[in-house]
């Protein structure tokens, strides 16, 4: 996985828990990490399971309309026909996301050629909490839109310098693959320069942190 996405996504405490303290996260003003793999137990998603879809695909999603929503909104844009995505389960997404107070876009999968996000557990705390409680019900081949309060996402610090603070965010997130167990690897985060199975010396000095104290994302 190489993405920003890291950034905008994982939370400060998922990030310490993932690496278990071998490898330091970037924080939201860092440069884009980068992954490696090592050998692990558990559901991993298959690339030759997902069928991408192209970039002209991406959703065109706009600023929130009156006063943002104090609670979780879900809206499903289009019902998948497919497997349903339950809490416990990881799966593979694309995303828009953009602030509702204006519409400007703060990160995208679409951006990096519609590379899937991996969210390893839904409900296990590696997302932001309107994530963990926003993707369980979908259906692969869904598009389901999220209106993400600033409680459920990276609250009163925001994550500078895209996301102010007491942010309310719109996901517009695509249910791509339902993965299952097999003979797996783990993806971890990790940051450039950096090799497999070796803390890279490129994180020193990195606060090992996601800014954003209500961040479960």
């Amino acid at each position: 996985m190489t993405t920003s996405t890291t950034r905008f996504l994982l939370s400060a405490g998922a990030c310490a828990a993932l690496l278990g303290g071998a490898v330091a996260c970037t924080s939201a003003s860092d440069e884009p990490s980068v992954a490696f793999t090592v050998p692990g137990k558990g559901p991993s998603c298959s690339p030759a399971k997902v069928t991408n879809p192209s970039t002209d695909q991406k959703p065109s999603v706009t600023k929130g309309e009156g006063e943002p929503p104090a609670e979780l909104v879900k809206d499903d844009l289009k019902v998948g026909d497919g497997e349903e995505a339950k809490t416990g389960d990881k799966v593979q997404m694309e995303y828009v996301g953009v602030l509702f107070a204006d519409g400007s876009e703060f990160d995208s999968s679409w951006s990096r050629g519609a590379e899937p996000f991996t969210v390893p557990a839904l409900g296990g705390g590696s997302v932001i909490k309107g994530w963990d409680e926003g993707i369980p019900g979908m259906k692969v081949g869904g598009r389901r839109k999220l209106v993400i309060p600033a409680a459920k996402a990276y609250g009163a610090a925001g994550s500078p310098p895209k996301i102010p603070a007491n942010a309310t965010l719109i996901f517009v997130v695509d249910l791509l693959q339902v993965c299952h167990p097999s003979a797996a690897v783990t993806t971890l985060p990790t940051v450039p320069g950096s090799t497999p199975g070796s803390t890279p010396g490129t994180a020193a000095g990195s606060t090992g942190t996601t800014p954003g104290t209500a961040a479960k994302a």
